[in-house]
């Protein structure tokens, strides 16, 4: 809200935005309205980030390592009444040894690459025909 006094107004103009420069660097306290119901900066912005960082976590991380401590069971579960069966390294001693395992892994890293170059050649064509299209 601009100020009627024209000494206040001259005083604003003369500063050219420096408070509001100043307040953004942090130089200068925001006044208490700026903040979320008086709490300081820090305190608001880790109310905003913690329910994103719990659903990251419950969702993302959880299951990661709930599948890397399974990986060391012979576990099926197609057979939820069977229990799992430690197996440590064996898993893996399994795929390493496996060849259908390295076939799949093959044909995984074929289609990644083709794929790869298809959308580069798709995209690079597309790029050329807007450039050379503009006047």
């Amino acid at each position: 809200m601009l100020s009627r006094s024209p000494g206040r107004r001259k005083r604003r103009e003369q500063s050219g935005g420096a408070v509001a420069s100043q307040q953004l660097a942090g130089n200068i306290p925001a006044r208490g309205s700026d903040r979320l119901r008086g709490l300081p900066d820090r305190t608001a912005a880790v109310g905003f980030v913690a329910p994103a960082m719990l659903v990251l976590i419950v969702m993302n991380v959880l299951p990661i390592l709930w599948s890397f401590g399974m990986s060391f069971y012979a576990f099926r579960a197609d057979r939820p009444h069977t229990p799992p069966r430690f197996v440590g390294l064996g898993n893996y001693v399994y795929m390493a040894l496996n060849d259908d395992v390295w076939e799949h892994a093959q044909n995984t890293a074929v289609l990644m690459a083709c794929s790869v170059l298809v959308q580069v050649a798709v995209g690079g064509r597309l790029k050329d025909e807007t450039t050379t299209a503009a006047p």
